[in-house]
């Protein structure tokens, strides 16, 4: 954003705007960027008003927060505007990030799909001690479902689905992946894995 992101701001704030760009598909992209040279923990994330003031772009709102979730996140809306609806997913999504945040400010990114060369995006954050997983995929056109072999694990534990139960042993999700549901263009899917 404006070339604010640079290492020299570090050492005065802990975390920089990354893009005044908060489309979450163009966040996809940013982030996956800027990560190369910055931790998750230092990028300002926002879940911002759809259309997109920037691209004119609408997106859902769980892929608004899903990208958000992968770095210190927060929202740039007026909450007096939103739907019922919406309301209540900002609430889920805070006591979601509530729980992971820790993981997220402190975990170790793995980059699975790139978001410019694929039709879709990936990452993963895992914590130091291999127990803890929360992953993000994109689609950026309509899918019918993936496989997304995963990094960084323990080959040894046994992690747990959040969502579905499912057990899994790190070896398994290694080598024959996780399973992505089908999603049209610009759905999200967010998992969680913890060791057992």
């Amino acid at each position: 954003g404006g070339g604010r992101f640079d290492a020299g701001m570090l050492y005065y704030f802990p975390q920089i705007w990354t893009s005044d760009n908060t489309d979450a598909i163009d966040r996809s992209r940013i982030q996956w960027g800027t990560s190369y040279g910055y931790p998750i923990s230092a990028m300002s994330c926002h879940v911002s008003v759809c259309p997109n003031h920037q691209t004119n772009r609408t997106t859902p709102f769980n892929t608004r927060g899903a990208i958000a979730s992968l770095g210190p996140t927060g929202y740039e809306l007026d909450v007096t505007k939103l739907t019922e609806e919406d309301k209540c997913n900002v609430k889920t999504q805070i006591d979601s990030y509530k729980r992971i945040s820790d993981l997220i400010l402190n975990g170790d990114l793995y980059r699975l799909r790139n978001p410019f060369t694929g039709c879709d995006f990936c990452e993963t954050v895992i914590s130091k001690d291999k127990k803890t997983v929360y992953g993000v995929y994109l689609a950026l056109e309509n899918l019918d479902g993936d496989k997304v072999y995963l990094s960084g694990l323990d080959k040894n534990m046994i992690y747990k689905d959040v969502l579905t139960g499912v057990e899994y042993r790190g070896e398994t999700l290694m080598e024959n992946g996780i399973s992505i549901p089908a999603l049209e263009k610009y759905q999200s899917y967010t998992f969680e894995l913890n060791a057992i």
